[in-house]
């Protein structure tokens, strides 16, 4: 493209590309947002290859060489404590699985009503923005199976367990599979790490035969198929041959999906919560993500891991595992082990967003709050960028002031673009104008921007953090009021840019920018608002400062001497131009 078309349009290259950018990724997550993916009757009707529980009461097939498991009777679930977690050992349904962990030093998210959803739902009584009280945080439901354990084929159902010991804290299940392999798990909480569990499981042949297939714990739950962008749920994941795996769309796992490479963590995890399986370094396990079914017959989804591949008879093979069941705080997940931090899921831009969550720390350690240290941050990161911003808007206003002299060109060119390209430049050149100056600096900032986003989004400390009216800055503000003051900046906003020389049509889809863009925001994690309500504060005042300064002096940053004598510089240089043939 010559420099005559990149001048020409009524508003230069940096401000059509940016638009035509932020208008196509605006439409993509509109339709996104609106329309999100729905599973096919296929996908609902039929889970793939799982495994059904065996029936409660039925009694288990004897193995080979070795008596029958004790066949427990249903009983009240039984509870163990950690220090920031109670599970409960869900007996009644005979395979000892671990159900409805619940954390309680953490409450549950606030159930937010938008005052716009109630006014849609007939304005019903009493409102209430931020929902009933929550109670505590339950990272597995009453229908998970988890911390299960058997032999051979992953979709088989566990056998059948007994209770070995209960004590305060802890508990040992034994159950046989019908081949014969004894699996003793013992659980109890680690004395020197508050979130974690530990686990062990051996697993021992007492038949007469070698057995096939893998050894393996599993850990499955019932999660939702499809939630809200922001909406932190449950799904599985995995840090496998030193890169994360995960599985987010649930329709699309079915049956067992083998991981390669070999496996550091995996379990299920939400935003800022987690329920993780570290096994040991020397164990070199493999994971795979999987489906089955539930005693209720739903689709249950989760993770396998798979110990060892068959045993010998007479053999025994011990697996120890840690079990990390609390919030993703990167200090939290690093001390249990090095590479469990990556659990903190900060995107493809995590060398720039992991400073910017270490900037937010830092700034609430000095501040104390977590409203006031994205405030902080916002400013800090501004500054930083000052210069970039500061050539970005002057090279905007400086192009705006060039567009008479520009279309002047254009009207005496129009049939010769070299001459037209030529003339370009050289007016460019004469006002020290960079045509590409207003992108290039807006281009490099996007990565810092997105970064900042990146961290704010992930960052688990905003949950259920308080700042002025808002009790978590991790969920939409209910009252709407943040997200309309930033629809209004952005509208305050659009009146430094110059419209006069702009395209008609181009102008009126400024001006609608503050509306599609608001809806964006009203959907946001307010802490997110907080960020962009300061950062287009002090974009406005920037911005002011620039044109107030641009006034007293040219496009080429001298004094300005007023308007240009006819023919003005755009006749001066073409006439140059005109003079060298």
């Amino acid at each position: 493209m010559s420099a005559a078309d990149q001048g020409s349009g009524g508003g230069g290259l940096d401000r059509n590309t940016l638009l035509a950018i932020v208008l196509a990724l605006g439409v993509w997550y509109g339709w996104l947002l609106l329309f999100p993916p729905q599973p096919s009757e296929a996908d609902e009707a039929e889970p793939g290859p799982v495994a059904t529980d065996p029936v409660d009461g039925q009694a288990p097939a004897a193995p080979a060489g070795g008596a029958p498991a004790t066949q427990v009777p249903a009983q009240p679930a039984r509870v163990v404590h950690g220090e920031l977690c109670r599970a409960e050992f869900d007996l009644r349904s005979s395979d000892g699985s671990v159900s409805d962990v619940v954390l309680l030093d953490h409450e549950a998210a606030y159930a937010v009503m938008p005052l716009w959803k109630w006014a849609l739902a007939g304005f019903p009584l009493p409102y209430l923005p931020w929902g009933e009280p929550p109670g505590p945080e339950v990272l597995l439901s009453d229908a998970a199976l988890a911390l299960v354990a058997g032999a051979g084929a992953p979709d088989a159902a566990p056998p059948r367990s007994e209770l070995l010991e209960e004590g305060p804290q802890r508990f040992v299940v034994r159950g046989v599979t019908p081949e014969g392999v004894q699996i003793v798990r013992t659980l109890a909480p680690s004395s020197a790490e508050p979130c974690v569990w530990t686990l062990e499981v051996r697993w021992t042949n007492t038949g007469d035969a070698a057995t096939t297939g893998p050894l393996w714990v599993a850990v499955h739950d019932l999660l939702p198929e499809s939630t809200g962008r922001y909406e932190a749920a449950m799904r599985p994941r995995a840090y496998v041959d030193g890169g994360l795996d995960y599985r987010d769309d649930l329709t699309a796992l079915v049956g067992f999906e083998p991981l390669e490479g070999p496996v550091s963590w995996l379990g299920l995890a939400d935003t800022y919560f987690a329920f993780l399986l570290v096994p040991e370094a020397a164990e070199g396990g493999r994971g795979a993500f999987s489906a089955r079914k539930g005693p209720t017959g739903a689709a249950l989804h989760g993770v396998h891991y798979l110990a060892k591949d068959g045993l010998a008879a007479g053999q025994s093979h011990t697996s120890v595992l840690r079990v990390y069941v609390g919030p993703k705080a990167t200090s939290t997940l690093l001390a249990v082990a090095p590479d469990l931090g990556e659990a903190v899921e900060l995107g493809w831009l995590a060398l720039l967003a992991g400073p910017m969550l270490w900037l937010l720390r830092l700034f609430h350690g000095v501040v104390g709050n977590w409203g006031l240290a994205i405030v902080s941050l916002t400013v800090l990161v501004k500054a930083l960028t000052f210069p970039l911003t500061q050539s970005s808007f002057k090279s905007s206003q400086a192009m705006q002031a060039l567009q008479p002299k520009l279309q002047e060109l254009n009207e005496r060119f129009k049939d010769d673009p070299q001459k037209k390209g030529e003339a370009t430049m050289k007016l460019f050149t004469e006002h020290g104008v960079n045509p590409l100056g207003g992108c290039l600096p807006m281009l490099l900032q996007m990565p810092v921007w997105i970064a900042l986003y990146s961290a704010l989004l992930a960052a688990p400390e905003l949950y259920h953090t308080e700042f002025l009216y808002l009790r978590d800055l991790s969920r939409p503000d209910p009252w709407l009021f943040l997200p309309t003051v930033v629809v209004g900046l952005m509208v305050l906003q659009q009146q430094f840019v110059p419209t006069a020389n702009m395209d008609p049509a181009q102008a009126r889809m400024m001006k609608l920018m503050p509306l599609f863009f608001g809806i964006f925001f009203y959907t946001f994690p307010s802490g997110l608002v907080v960020y962009i309500f300061v950062n287009m504060v002090l974009s406005i005042a920037q911005q002011w400062y620039i044109r107030r300064t641009f006034s007293t002096t040219g496009p080429g940053g001298g004094p300005d001497d007023g308007p240009d004598p006819v023919p003005g510089a755009a006749g001066r240089v073409a006439g140059e131009l005109l003079d060298d043939d």
